[in-house]
């Protein structure tokens, strides 16, 4: 059964052991696909100019899940430009991603588009209205048809796929718990936090001076727990772990939740489809010189690991602060317990014996400003994957956009003796 409580605690003191790039792969930063004109609210930056005309670029990777077909991911691209204000032509979408560490290609396709057609939501969005927030350009049908979402309507950031098919999507505009079927059509009203201005400046409703979370530190990263239960009347526990991605002022750690999610095919039972006991779940310690949390992930279901990903606010040279941490003991805890957690890669500092990037060096740097996608792939391997902004983010060239690249990691020991004496 599902422990109720604990205080995860990143290790400040011990470093991240070296590990080894064994993978390497890229989808170039001017991949785009077929849709409404995008990029009209943005200037140009790093020689791309806008608008993108019946185009949407594929970028801003901020989560992915492994699928069936081993070696293919489904793929979170985020609110679009960066901004509420300048991403209402971005239309939300999650892609099926295939790198081959053999090529150095990534294959890609859309996967399923997010909608609400059946009128959940009960505020306006952009699919409603006529024009574009503060602008004449008019929405385009293919947004109107369908109640398509888009990044003004919520910034996506984390998934976690349920046994039915489902999907439950971390948000960072409210911050809120996102249900969407398998298609990509919301399922339920959104899930919001508890408590008095628990809500960020972009919330759609609610006042933006009041707001105790910062823009653009929501639901950064999302686990998911489910678990067989020891009654006869439910068979399945299902319990999200939303965490916000900075700190809130005054505090040292990140906030991490547990939400008790109705798995759609049992009944209801009491307590389910609220967050448990209206209270943090615990926090989690930023790691030195670290700001934010890039993600954190469930690992496969045998493996039962959260993987975290700690970062600061640089990109390139600048760059000093990229780990990926993990939690080592079974996630089944007694409350009296702590979760310990420790660095397992320094991103900055991989081992690349075979020089896969082709740069010339036997080392490897992932020097980007957001880093938010990594998969348990097994006890001795990770995947990773950049978030590029596109045309924003410039970490590897001063004066053109960042590709999205994935990466294979060997960690030095297997994720169950990490951090052990």
């Amino acid at each position: 059964m599902l422990a109720p409580l604990f205080l995860a605690t990143i290790a400040t003191t011990q470093p991240a052991p070296r590990a080894e790039l064994v993978g390497f792969a890229v989808l170039p930063a001017d991949t785009f696909r077929d849709g409404p004109t995008s990029g009209q609210f943005i200037d140009p930056a790093n020689d791309r100019t806008p608008p993108f005309v019946d185009k949407q670029p594929v970028q801003g990777i901020s989560s992915m899940i492994a699928t069936d077909v081993p070696g293919t991911y489904l793929a979170v691209s985020d609110n679009g430009f960066g901004a509420k204000r300048n991403s209402a032509d971005y239309v939300l979408c999650v892609y099926e991603v295939t790198p081959n560490f053999e090529t150095g290609e990534v294959t890609w396709k859309l996967a399923f588009e997010l909608s609400d057609p059946d009128d959940i939501l009960d505020w306006p969005i952009v699919a409603e209205m006529e024009t574009y927030p503060d602008s004449d350009i008019p929405v385009p049908a293919k947004i109107k048809e369908g109640r398509k979402l888009t990044g003004a309507d919520f910034d996506i950031e984390s998934m976690v796929r349920l046994p039915d098919g489902t999907f439950w999507i971390g948000d960072e505009f409210g911050p809120f718990l996102l249900h969407f079927s398998a298609d990509g059509k919301l399922l339920e009203p959104p899930v919001e936090l508890p408590g008095e201005s628990m809500h960020s400046p972009d919330h759609p409703t609610k006042d933006p001076a009041t707001a105790k979370i910062a823009r653009s530190a929501g639901f950064e990263g999302l686990g998911a727990t489910i678990a067989d239960l020891p009654t006869q009347d439910e068979s399945l526990y299902v319990a999200l772990w939303p965490t916000l991605e900075k700190p809130l002022d005054g505090e040292s750690g990140l906030r991490t939740y547990i939400y008790r999610a109705n798995f759609p095919t049992k009944p209801e039972k009491e307590g389910w489809g609220e967050y448990k006991d209206k209270f943090p779940y615990g926090l989690i310690q930023l790691s030195e010189g670290a700001v934010a949390l890039g993600e954190t992930s469930a690992s496969s279901a045998n493996i039962p690991y959260y993987v975290h990903i700690e970062r600061d606010n640089k990109q390139g040279a600048e760059a000093h602060t990229k780990l990926i941490s993990a939690s080592f003991e079974n996630v089944f805890l007694d409350s009296r317990n702590r979760l310990q957690t420790t660095p397992v890669a320094d991103l900055l500092d991989l081992a690349d014996p075979n020089d896969l990037d082709g740069d010339g060096s036997t080392d490897f740097r992932f020097p980007f400003v957001t880093i938010e996608s990594v998969v348990v792939v097994d006890e001795r391997t990770v995947l990773i994957c950049n978030d590029n902004n596109y045309p924003f983010s410039n970490g590897r060239s001063e004066t053109e956009p960042d590709h999205t690249e994935f990466i294979l990691v060997h960690l030095p020991k297997p994720l169950s003796e990490m951090g052990r004496n």
